[in-house]
């Protein structure tokens, strides 16, 4: 069974008690089968309340864009784990992973749509070298993803919360084993160009605020 779906069941095992209308055996039995899933699938209390969802991310691990992926984590108080096959895994406490995997899906769809937007204006059009093209996009995206990362950090900033980004640390350890850590790539000093300056302004124009947890619990609310 799925991890998601047999903590799940779990919990609504647990929530099998007296006060919920059960009888004494009834909730005794939940208990004991609740017990013995834990134990068979070397489950604690609180990682229950650890929750991970994923997203797929069409570039690696080595890509700039990890740097927004990581960056999105820390502002949900979640850790990552990056698959090769399956994209980025969200560790935390919910609804801090479908929020990090969420708003991933949101800046990745900017920047995709931004980038073509980019390439097609006369700025980009007017660069006849192939190296000059690639250097001028790999700028709009270091600045469209650095303004988005502060945009974000500072959305978020009162969120921050040292204890639970501890715990999914030790969770991550404890779904993934030590894993071994990728060094991300860097984003120099912006050059002042008009790709840089493109991108910061498109960071600056893709709407995010608390909004997409209200969004997100709407979806969730829609799926029960």
């Amino acid at each position: 069974m799925d991890r998601e779906k047999l903590k799940a069941r779990i919990r609504a095992l647990l929530q099998m008690t007296t006060d919920r209308g059960c009888t004494e055996a009834e909730a005794m039995a939940a208990a004991a089968k609740a017990a013995e899933l834990m134990r068979e699938a070397g489950l604690d209390e609180d990682q229950l309340e650890i929750g991970e969802a994923w997203f797929s991310a069409s570039a690696g691990a080595r890509s700039v864009l990890t740097r927004l992926w990581t960056c999105i984590a820390s502002c949900t108080n979640c850790v990552t784990v990056f698959d090769g096959e399956r994209g980025f895994a969200f560790i935390g406490a919910g609804p801090g992973p479908e929020i990090a995997a969420y708003l991933c899906d949101v800046c990745r769809r900017a920047i995709e749509t931004a980038e073509r937007e980019f390439k097609a204006g006369d700025a980009y059009r007017r660069l006849r070298k192939t190296s000059t093209r690639k250097q001028a996009l790999l700028e709009f995206r270091q600045a469209m993803i650095v303004r988005l990362g502060i945009r974000l950090r500072e959305l978020f900033a009162a969120d921050n919360n040292t204890a639970a980004i501890s715990q999914a640390h030790a969770a991550r350890a404890a779904m993934f084993g030590p894993g071994r850590q990728v060094n991300l790539p860097t984003i120099k000093n912006l050059r002042s160009t008009a790709a840089t300056v493109a991108g910061w302004s498109a960071g600056n124009d893709v709407p995010l605020n608390h909004g997409v947890s209200t969004a997100l619990d709407t979806k969730l609310i829609g799926r029960s």
